[in-house]
């Protein structure tokens, strides 16, 4: 399997470079600097591109039979007066790219990383983490996640669409709540090398297609 992956050099997109290469995948990222990659395997394809511009897109999806995507709207914290790293409307364009591609190139399988937080799971949330999307920039990266599962959902394609709870660089945790189809209660943090455990996992399984299951650490 060949998977491409947009948003390979973010910390959780580092992690499913990491397993996935491990576990025999061939993989194409793309990135906006080739100097974030510093590691080199066979197996890996590394293009330094934009996913707003279809040209980049188009190229990192050539051979490719997966998709996944880790990309977020980079914010310097989550204060009010905090500034946007990334552009706003990143989601909106790039998620349009990827899907006409894909198409194109008739591939159906996508995972993209989402949040926990975003449509119906706002219910489920804590007051401070209301607080914090509806006061803080943070509202400004929750809204561009809720227009990548908008794409998704118009898409008809095989996707699947994990929200993350608050994300935490350690080790394997002991193991994973999976929020699916309202079952589940979750805890408020998650590791990142287990979310992207997750998403190559479920990369096979039908069950998943078109839904939004949540996972945190037990």
């Amino acid at each position: 399997k060949h998977i491409a992956l947009f948003g390979g050099d973010s910390k959780t997109g580092k992690e499913i470079l990491f397993q996935a290469l491990s576990l025999g995948y061939h993989v194409t990222t793309l990135v906006h600097s080739n100097d974030t990659i510093e590691f080199s395997n066979p197996n890996l394809t590394v293009i330094e591109g934009n996913p707003m511009v279809d040209k980049d897109v188009c190229k990192t999806l050539a051979n490719a039979t997966i998709v996944m995507i880790t990309l977020n709207i980079s914010i310097s914290s989550s204060l009010s007066h905090s500034s946007i790293i990334k552009a706003p409307d990143l989601f909106r364009i790039s998620l349009r790219n990827i899907i006409e591609n894909m198409k194109q190139n008739y591939i159906e399988r996508v995972i993209s990383l989402s949040a926990w937080g975003v449509y119906d799971s706002y219910d489920d949330i804590n007051q401070f983490q209301k607080f914090l999307i509806n006061y803080s920039r943070l509202g400004v990266a929750i809204q561009g996640h809720e227009e990548q599962e908008k794409k998704l959902r118009e898409s008809e394609l095989q996707w699947t669409a994990v929200r993350s709870v608050q994300l935490k660089s350690h080790g394997y945790q002991k193991g994973l709540i999976v929020r699916h189809k309202n079952k589940n209660k979750l805890k408020t943090t998650v590791g990142r090398k287990d979310v992207a455990r997750f998403m190559i996992d479920i990369i096979n399984k039908p069950e998943y297609y078109q839904q939004t299951p949540a996972i945190s650490n037990c």
